[in-house]
């Protein structure tokens, strides 16, 4: 896929979000050129009340909460062991 396929592709399935799950297992693939664009726009559509939804972070590996971007910080973050937890937070 070329980069405008990428962005229209996550565009697409942000605008018909209500939350967004983030899931990540170190700082290079949270920041990766990618999925940064994804919870940054999830989060600029927060800020601009085009959104109501949440940003959730789920943590696996060795990241921790203090590793997280600072936007991501700002939303909640929750261990790999959540995961149960978060699911039903979804279906909610």
């Amino acid at each position: 896929m070329g980069n405008s396929d990428y962005s229209d592709a996550i565009n697409n399935a942000l605008d018909g979000a209500h939350h967004l799950l983030v899931v990540t297992s170190s700082v290079e693939r949270v920041t990766s050129k990618w999925v940064k664009y994804e919870w940054q726009t999830f989060h600029n559509e927060n800020l601009s009340n085009r959104k109501q939804g949440n940003i959730l972070t789920l943590i696996c590996g060795g990241i921790s909460i203090a590793d997280l971007p600072l936007i991501l910080r700002q939303y909640e973050a929750r261990p790999q062991a959540d995961l149960s937890k978060i699911i039903n937070y979804f279906r909610s």
